[in-house]
């Protein structure tokens, strides 16, 4: 019954606030020193959460810790990861958060989500970055072992997304931007990325022929034809400017939002709807048979590839992240992985051997074995029925795969320092 009366916007008359780009409305409390906070650094902050009539529903000092965050990192609601980048220590900040802007991983009921929330942000300290084991790894046995590929990069850096082509590979760094592999050196070549890119939290990348698109947080899609000679903004089309997701299937490259699915064809710079929906983000995007399938967090959705007849195929979980193979549909949700092999008409959990109720980040094929990155590292199976066996044999013991992509039978990794949240465990 509280939520009824949670959108009341007196507070926001009474007081002076300033609005931004995306909806947010904030108001300094307290000045900070000392340095800015970046994306891609953890910090340590105290919150607290209230509906808009000040009736408190969270607050952090009653932990017996301040909460870590990494910025730009999605790991606090969107709002939160938006107002935290420039704060000093010390700084507190009151915010007014839209509904668009303060959804939560998984089901969550309370606070509803339609509320308009009341935020106070306190940035009490700024971690030091070094001897985190942020890196890329290649394997070209099959899992058996993994090497660093870090030649080129940024001592510390935090890896958001990894893409591949016929000819190349392609990462970004939310501090630094985008590098491609050049295998003629063992290193990655930096490739000029704009500030505003980066200022915009990159979240996305994709190489599609000889162009990257790099989609952000809070400036939708950015593409560049001269490898980071210029670069573009490309956002007619979009009903939403926070990307989640690129996938190319076919001739069109896929995007997935805040607000619904989008695709563009080749040579083409106006977005095409493909499946909007204001309320579902969509975190995954895959082909099979024939068909596109979605994981969001409304469920999983099919359509037939070239038509919008969209149907879904499984309800009552939240997924982060779907993918398919030559036989299987994976459906990665917040507590468990699932499969399906009769297109998405039945599931059954592929989770024995993996964490208890931790998510898989991605699942990729390659040979006979697939793979899964996980929470403590890279697990691999060679069939339906086996249990799933670690191989993380030159991986640091505190790594989560949060990346995964093959390129022409080298496995390509990357991800961060685990930060289990309470309540986590590695545990199988």
């Amino acid at each position: 019954m509280i939520a009824l009366n949670c959108n009341s916007n007196k507070k926001a008359k009474d007081e002076s606030f300033t609005k931004t780009s995306t909806g947010l409305e904030y108001k300094i409390l307290k000045e900070g020193n000392g340095e800015s906070a970046k994306v891609g650094q953890e910090v340590l902050i105290h919150e607290t959460m209230s509906y808009m009539n000040d009736s408190l529903l969270f607050d952090s000092r009653t932990l017996p810790n301040p909460v870590k965050v990494l910025v730009g990192g999605s790991q606090a609601i969107a709002g939160v990861d938006e107002t935290l980048v420039g704060m000093k220590i010390g700084e507190i900040k009151k915010l007014i958060v839209p509904p668009k802007l303060s959804k939560r991983k998984g089901e969550h009921n309370f606070p509803h989500p339609d509320s308009t929330l009341l935020y106070e942000v306190e940035l009490i300290d700024i971690l030091e970055l070094k001897n985190r084991p942020e890196a890329v790894y290649f394997s070209d046995n099959n899992g058996e072992t993994w090497i660093n590929k870090n030649k080129g990069l940024p001592e510390s850096t935090t890896i958001s997304s990894i893409a591949t082509n016929e000819n190349t590979i392609g990462i970004l760094s939310k501090a630094k931007g985008v590098y491609t592999f050049d295998f003629q050196n063992d290193s990655w070549k930096s490739i000029q990325t704009e500030k505003v890119i980066l200022e915009n939290n990159p979240t996305a990348i994709a190489l599609l022929k000889n162009n990257i698109y790099v989609g952000t947080q809070l400036g939708g899609v950015y593409y560049t034809k001269d490898m980071g000679e210029h670069w573009e903004q490309i956002n007619e089309g979009l009903d939403n400017l926070t990307i989640r997701r690129f996938q190319n299937i076919g001739q069109k490259l896929f995007v997935g939002t805040n607000a619904g699915l989008f695709s563009l064809r080749a040579n083409n710079t106006i977005w095409e709807n493909e499946f909007a929906n204001n309320t579902m983000q969509v975190n995954g995007i895959t082909e099979f048979d024939g068909n596109t399938y979605i994981g969001t967090t409304q469920g999983a959705f099919t359509s037939p590839i070239g038509q919008k007849d969209w149907k879904k195929v499984l309800s009552d979980y939240t997924l982060h992240n779907i993918s398919s193979d030559d036989k299987h549909i994976y459906a990665m949700t917040y507590n468990e992985l699932l499969f399906s092999t009769d297109k998405g008409a039945t599931w059954q959990s592929l989770q024995k051997g993996l964490p208890k109720e931790l998510y898989t980040f991605n699942v990729i094929k390659n040979g006979n074995s697939v793979f899964a990155g996980q929470w403590d590292g890279v697990y691999r199976k060679n069939s339906d029925y086996e249990t799933w066996q670690s191989y993380s044999n030159g991986l640091p013991s505190n790594l989560s795969l949060t990346n995964m992509k093959l390129f022409k039978g080298t496995i390509v990794v990357s991800g961060n320092e685990r930060g289990l949240r309470k309540g986590m465990t590695t545990n199988k």
